[in-house]
Parts: structure tokens; sequence; C-alpha cells
């Protein structure tokens, strides 16, 4: 959806109601602030709210998502794409939940085994622990993007609206070129940190080597283009 678009039409309307923005808000019980961020393009009306605004603005639903009026020829081809867009924005909504929950069981995880550790008071193993631990959440993070090809979250990828939009393959092959990046980081450090348990190095050396290894994986990824 367009919402810098559909901000304009509701604005738009409004002011051929002879409307301002408070009268509106009045009507529908809502803040004054709720009505311009609609207008500024910075959301969009909540599904309780679009038949009522809908209502008060002589528009129809299928209009307002579209931000224009349109004209009864291309009613149905701008109701089954507007269909197919908050289909496609509301399987991309579900991409949050995996993302942040295996964040938050990550820093629990750590938390955990890093009370542990200390208490033993190894914390050459802890460190990397801790290490292995962050390369693994990040191998992770990158393959839940890859499996569902959910590009936007890269730190270099595409805004929201141009991956929803592209083909699944082209999505895929984007994400699999960062995935493969920090999969062989992650086999390097791997071979890294057993040689540091045989070899007993600091702690210090390993974080380190660790930040190096981390970075040039960061850097490898930044001519990588949609």
């Amino acid at each position: 959806m367009d919402q810098i678009k559909i901000g304009k039409f509701i604005a738009s309307c409004r002011k051929e109601k002879n409307m301002t923005q408070r009268q509106l808000a009045d009507i529908l019980e809502i803040s004054d602030k709720t009505v311009s961020k609609w207008e500024c393009g910075k959301g969009l009306p909540e599904v309780q709210f679009m038949l009522p605004l809908c209502n008060l603005l002589g528009i129809n639903v299928n209009e307002l998502l579209s931000g224009e009026k349109i004209s009864a020829d291309e009613y149905q081809q701008k109701a089954e794409k507007n269909m197919m867009t908050l289909v496609k924005e509301n399987e991309y909504a579900k991409t949050y939940k995996p993302l942040i929950w295996w964040t938050v069981s990550f820093v629990l995880i750590a938390l955990f085994l890093g009370f542990g550790w200390n208490s033993l008071g190894n914390t050459q193993i802890l460190s990397k622990i801790v290490i292995i631990m962050v390369m693994t959440f990040v191998d992770v993070l990158f393959t839940i993007i890859y499996k569902g090809e959910y590009v936007y979250w890269i730190v270099y990828g595409p805004d929201f609206e141009t991956a929803k939009n592209s083909n699944s393959q082209r999505r895929k092959t984007y994400a699999w070129k960062y995935l493969r990046i920090f999969l062989v980081a992650s086999i390097i450090l791997m071979v890294f940190l057993f040689g540091s348990m045989l070899l007993n190095l600091s702690a210090s050396f390993d974080f380190i080597i660790s930040l190096v290894i981390f970075i040039t994986a960061g850097l490898t990824t930044v001519p990588i283009k949609f």
C-alpha cells in the first residue's frame, strides 16, 4: 500500500467535505493526531475505522486503499490488487515474531550460560562459548531471513515495498549470498576457537580475532546488491 498516496487522498476528501482534522477526529472518536498520522502517510486507518471513515468522506474502502477515486470499469481490478497487497503485507508482518522470539531466546541463554561459567571461574571457556553463540545467532538469523525471504531485514537490503514486490527466487538468491558469507565465517571461527582451546590462548586474543572475522564478513557483504 502506498501510504503517502492514501494519506493525501484522505486529506483531499476531508477538505472536499469542509472538515478539519479535529472535526473528523471528533466524529470518529479518535485524536486529531491520529488523523494527522494517516494524512502524513505514517500509518493506515485501523480496520474498525475504515468503514466509518469512508462513509464520512463519501468513498468506499477500495478507493481508500487505492488512494484515488475508481471508475466502475476499474473497480474489480483494483479490488483484487488491494486484496493481494493486504495478504502479502499480512504475511510479511508475521516475520517479526520468529525474529523477536529468537533474539529474546538468545539473550536469555547467553545470560544463563554467562552467569553459570563465571560462577565456575573459567573465563577462558566462557569467552569461547559467547563467541560461538554470537556467530550461531547471526547464522540462524540469516537462515530465517533466507527461508522466509525477508530480505528487508538485511542492513543493505531493499526497502519493504521493493522486497515485497520482487519474485521469490530473487529474494532467496540475495539472502543466500549473505547467509553463505556468515556460514563460511563461522566455520573459520570454529576452527580458530578449537586451536585456541588447544593452545590455551587468552580471551582477549579470542575477542580480537573474532572481531576481525566478523568485520571482514560484514564488509564482504557490502558489494552485494539486490
